[in-house]
């Protein structure tokens, strides 16, 4: 297993330079993907940050090539995960509005 801080020793650091570690990366096949993945914070400066880790946000789920449970928590006993739907979740706090950049984001045919 390959650590966050093995290719990107500086951390916090730059949403720049986040992007740019994450685009020279080769892609993968959307069947490597599937599955239960636990999941870090990568600290860039941006206003949300500490957010995830705060929640108590263990990772995500990867259904299919098509489906994705992208907040998973713990239980109580920590013996088990349980997803989040972030849209139901937040679809009445206008978060996206909210977002440097979400508003006017275009994801079409973008992946997860």
């Amino acid at each position: 297993m390959v650590a966050l801080t093995d290719v990107l020793p500086d951390t916090p650091t730059t949403t720049a330079d986040a992007l740019a570690l994450f685009d020279s990366c080769p892609a993968v096949e959307p069947d490597f993907m599937i599955g239960t993945w636990h999941g870090a914070e990568l600290p860039t400066g941006h206003p949300l940050d500490g957010m995830l880790e705060a929640s108590g946000w263990w990772g995500k789920h990867f259904r299919d090539s098509e489906s994705v449970d992208p907040l998973l928590f713990p239980t109580a006993d920590g013996k088990a995960l349980w997803a989040l739907n972030p849209v139901l979740a937040f679809a009445g706090l206008g978060v996206a509005t909210k977002i440097p950049g979400i508003k006017s984001s275009n994801f079409a045919g973008t992946a997860i």
